[in-house]
């Protein structure tokens, strides 16, 4: 067995990258017969490397390794390999999860377990896990197809399009055939669940990254004067030019009662909340509220819109895009954002309900921290920001001042 491929497995599970294929890779390497020592190597190796490794006590290596028996993100293989309870085995398992920042991840039950026959007992807090790739589309007959379930490489036949899952997981759209122009437009939506994120292609080449708990509805072929889609949620564009018979087509967002209108740049939207934030990374667009006679607002690279629907009024003010993009990155990024402005994004991504006690009026966070970090450091490392504590009941998660 190959240390190098069993810790680059490792790493790529950390992430929530593994593939099929690599998960059922990681499973026969920690079947094989000298996977004990191996992880003995690779736990040594991690211990050197990692800049700040964390102690692992008794009770901790006990904590985990019932969370890892009770994660059921991986169901165990039709044929199961069964190992007695070895402290030697749940010493190297709890010292990689933690080097690694997993929190509460398991590889299996075929690595890790007690006798088939005897009794589990189960850790009083439910798993909660960070989120991943996950997206349905709806087509517009009311059908829809859960990406998730797709491997790569798999082309879907609509009509005149083909819809691609390519390897990495995105999804791109593919004209097979010259679309009609007496047709009436066709359209389909991609949605985000709680805990899940996904990117597609649209069918200009234009780039779309969905956050958890988003859904984007757009035309599979542009055929009017413009390209517009509608956005609920948060979204990262990255437009691509696009003319038909010469002439440019804009390209118009719409969210709730905000238009915007670019020909070529990238943005996030976020219209969580009561507002729309607009934040530029690169271009040149165009805001325009869709009541009211407020003259369009005119964005900038580095600059912020917030859109408050209920005075119906535009602000603008210059930004590090950094902390509104992160969450593409892998990342939760703050700058001065109140508690319930962070604990929206943890809700939305680790798909957790929260419950606030008190009025926190002036309780400010800024900082960047892993989207797969374990949710109980997650919310021990912001509480060490300010006067904030967290009591976290299974997948319900108090706030209190």
């Amino acid at each position: 067995m190959d240390e190098d491929e069993l810790k680059y497995l490792f790493q790529r599970y950390q992430q929530n990258q593994c593939t099929a294929a690599e998960l059922e890779r990681l499973r026969a390497l920690l079947n094989s017969d000298d996977a004990a020592g191996l992880l003995g190597d690779v736990w040594e190796n991690m211990q050197q490397e990692a800049t700040d490794p964390l102690p692992v006590a008794a009770a901790d290596r006990e904590r985990i390794y019932h969370n890892i028996l009770d994660d059921s993100r991986i169901k165990p293989a039709a044929t199961v390999k069964w190992y007695h309870r070895n402290t030697t085995w749940m010493r190297v398992a709890a010292a990689v999860i933690i080097i690694l920042g997993a929190g509460w991840m398991a590889i299996t039950q075929n690595w890790l377990s007690l006798k088939k026959e005897a009794p589990v007992a189960r850790f009083a807090q439910a798993a909660v896990v960070p989120g991943s790739e996950r997206a349905k589309i709806i087509f517009d007959d009311g059908t829809s197809i859960d990406l998730e379930k797709i491997s790569g490489d798999t082309v879907i036949q609509r009509g005149s399009i083909q819809i691609v899952k390519g390897k990495d997981r995105s999804i791109r759209y593919r004209a097979i055939a010259a679309a009609s122009q007496d047709n009436k437009p066709v359209y389909n939506t991609i949605v985000t669940p709680k805990g899940g994120e996904y990117q597609v292609e649209l069918p200009d080449g234009s780039h779309v990254w969905l956050n958890a708990q988003t859904s984007l509805r757009y035309p599979v072929s542009f055929q009017d004067k413009n390209r517009q889609v509608e956005l609920d949620g948060e979204a990262y564009f990255d437009v691509a030019k696009y003319s038909k018979n010469g002439q440019p087509l804009p390209f118009i967002v719409l969210t709730r009662k905000q238009q915007l209108e670019v020909l070529g740049t990238a943005f996030n939207i976020n219209s969580f909340n009561n507002s729309i934030t607009t934040t530029l990374v690169e271009g040149k667009v165009k805001l325009q509220a869709l009541n009211g006679n407020n003259p369009a607002k005119i964005l900038r690279p580095n600059e912020q819109s917030v859109y408050q629907e209920q005075h119906n009024s535009f602000t603008v003010t210059p930004v590090d895009p950094l902390y509104a993009t992160s969450w593409r990155n892998g990342n939760f990024s703050f700058d001065k954002a109140g508690i319930k402005e962070v604990m929206g994004s943890i809700a939305r991504w680790y798909d957790v309900e929260v419950e606030y006690k008190g009025k926190f009026t002036n309780n400010f966070f800024s900082g960047t921290i892993s989207k797969f970090e374990q949710i109980d450091k997650l919310l021990a490392t912001i509480a060490l920001t300010g006067d904030i504590h967290f009591k976290r009941d299974g997948r319900r998660i108090i706030v209190m001042e």
